[in-house]
């Protein structure tokens, strides 16, 4: 007979938020593993339905009982149910149990992708963005804009393939609803661009400053935004909220008025065309990409998968070309 406890096993009666399901406890069917995350929403869990079978997968139990949390996370399961594409975990079912509510859905076996980058080359952090940036790209052609892309939300598997997880906070493009108007939270501060903390429409362009200010951290492990160093210490989760009026426009604020810190101040060896393709995607929306496609092709074209000498080989044959030009140009001047 299992040791496992269900969640009305508990001697006296509490209030739910003060008795949640914790490790080893019996949850719809499941015993639950131990806490792959927690966030402020939900906790996830690694689950095995069956202990004779060697087959996990992840449970995302919600945490709040409030009406907005509880349409957030069933909109949240409706999304996943429509957006089944390569490169994002899928769910497998749904419910509510002793007044939780729940959904399960792969369990990725690997780390996150900032974990994952430190083993490896600049060339391959590269080679694992374009593969996450092929992911957004597939989103945003289904109208969805995930408008919380972080290193916590991107896992790389075993065998090193990306899969981007958490839509709690996608939303469709082109609803004309602004991010705040549901009354919840819209992003984590270090990577959400000012318009996003600000509450406006969501747009395809968040995605990609978000993308960029990624890319930003893989490649420099620093971020692009100075003052958020001293916030993130303040608060760890970095969560901000758009109805807190005072956290809204403190955040705002901070963001318009840093200026990003060039990746190359940062001590990283990266040539020009690449290093002004990332900070454009860190602009403001104007001159930001309009798309992800649009922000990996530049990155593309600018080498970053070419090897360091064959890079250097064609930078110094432009410089050799344009010094010839000049020659050239300056004798017919004599003529």
């Amino acid at each position: 007979m299992s040791d496992a406890k269900t969640i009305s096993d508990v001697d006296s009666p509490k209030l739910p938020w003060e008795v949640f399901p914790e490790s080893g406890d019996s949850f719809a069917g499941y015993t639950l593993g131990e806490s792959l995350g927690k966030g402020s929403f939900g906790t996830v869990f690694k689950v095995q339905s069956d202990p004779d079978v060697e087959w996990f997968e992840a449970i995302k139990i919600l945490h709040r009982s409030g009406d907005i949390d509880k349409q957030r996370f069933l909109d949240e399961i409706s999304r996943l149910k429509e957006i089944r594409i390569p490169g994002m975990a899928r769910i497998h079912g749904a419910g509510e149990y002793d007044g939780y509510l729940y959904y399960s859905m792969d369990y990725i076996e690997g780390q996150t992708i900032d974990e994952y980058a430190e083993s490896c080359s600049q060339k391959e952090i590269f080679q694992l963005f374009f593969d996450l940036c092929d992911t957004v790209h597939r989103l945003h052609e289904l109208k969805f804009v995930h408008l919380d892309i972080k290193p916590h939300n991107v896992m790389v598997n075993e065998e090193g393939q990306i899969r981007l997880l958490d839509l709690g906070i996608s939303q469709k493009t082109g609803e004309g609803k602004d991010i705040s108007s549901e009354g919840f939270g819209a992003g984590t501060y270090e990577y959400a661009p000012a318009e996003q903390i600000d509450g406006k429409s969501p747009n395809n362009s968040m995605d990609v400053y978000s993308l960029g200010c990624l890319l930003y951290t893989l490649l420099s492990s620093a971020h692009p935004k100075i003052p958020y160093d001293k916030i993130k210490r303040e608060k760890p989760y970095g969560v901000f909220y758009p109805q807190a009026n005072i956290e809204r426009e403190v955040l705002l604020k901070l963001c318009l008025s840093s200026d990003n810190k060039d990746i190359r101040d940062q001590g990283i060896l990266i040539n020009d065309k690449a290093s002004s393709a990332i900070m454009k995607s860190l602009s403001d929306p104007e001159a930001r990409f309009v798309s992800v496609k649009e922000f990996k092709e530049s990155l593309e074209k600018s080498g970053v998968l070419l090897d360091a000498f064959v890079i250097a080989y064609e930078e110094l044959a432009g410089d050799l070309f344009s010094r010839i030009s000049k020659a050239v140009n300056d004798i017919s001047l004599e003529f």
